[in-house]
């Protein structure tokens, strides 16, 4: 019966250039004792504990991987200072003490980020518009690697953007000499008796990269012949 269960691990989307991250393998060894935990950046292995020996931790060299041996234990590693070749998938091996040896791996996947050091710009046409007109807005992500992915929300409704482009910057790289990506997006929207339902009306853009999030807004008034468009 294999005594070594629920093993998680819990390892963030995207992290920016120089965060210091920390990857988190859970697991319940009902019981028995625990034999070795191990980490793997694709199929090479940077950090291994083994409680019964001593010293009990080993960290092996790896270009662009330097773990905090302060901060990390047999359920968490730190990483420091992360670089882009820090990027890529990474497995957490835990092995059960004798006589069973029961042992469990489970992957996730890591990118570095360059994150827009700015908040994305949100314009409109025109302040205001009549029913059966159509708004017009562009939304724009500041530099960033990758390219930003933009998402439009009316009322908390999720709508289709009328075009997207990413574009590379020459002159623009970061400290990791990486090309910046400028992305924008926008829609065009017809004014009608479906189009605002509330008498509060928001129409949101986000801008993500992986599990970073950004958003801005352009709030309507109430007033039901007209609708009239401000940043917020």
């Amino acid at each position: 019966m294999n005594c070594l269960k629920e093993l998680e691990v819990v390892i963030p989307v995207a992290v920016r250039v120089e965060d210091t991250v920390t990857l988190q393998c859970k697991y319940d060894l009902e019981g028995d004792q625990l034999y070795t935990v191990k980490w793997y950046k694709g199929s090479r292995e940077f950090y291994r504990f083994v409680p019964k020996e001593l010293p009990n931790t080993v960290i092996f060299p790896l270009p662009g991987i330097d773990v905090d041996l302060s901060k990390s234990t047999p359920n968490e590693v730190v990483l420091r200072n992360v670089q882009p070749e820090v990027s890529g998938k990474y497995k957490c091996e835990v092995t059960s003490d004798a006589p069973n040896f029961f042992m469990k791996q489970k992957t996730g996947t890591m990118y570095v980020i360059d994150a827009p050091t700015d908040d994305p710009r949100l314009q409109v046409e025109r302040e205001s518009s009549d029913k059966g007109e159509t708004i017009k807005a562009n939304c724009t992500a500041p530099p960033a690697y990758p390219g930003t992915n933009i998402t439009w929300f009316l009322n908390g409704r999720k709508i289709s953007e009328s075009y997207t482009k990413s574009t590379p910057l020459e002159a623009h790289k970061t400290v990791s000499q990486r090309k910046l990506y400028i992305t924008s997006s926008g829609i065009e929207l017809q004014i009608n008796e479906d189009t605002f339902q509330l008498s509060e009306k928001n129409l949101i853009s986000t801008p993500t990269q992986g599990g970073l999030t950004r958003s801005v807004s352009l709030a309507t008034s109430s007033i039901p012949d007209e609708v009239k468009l401000f940043e917020t």
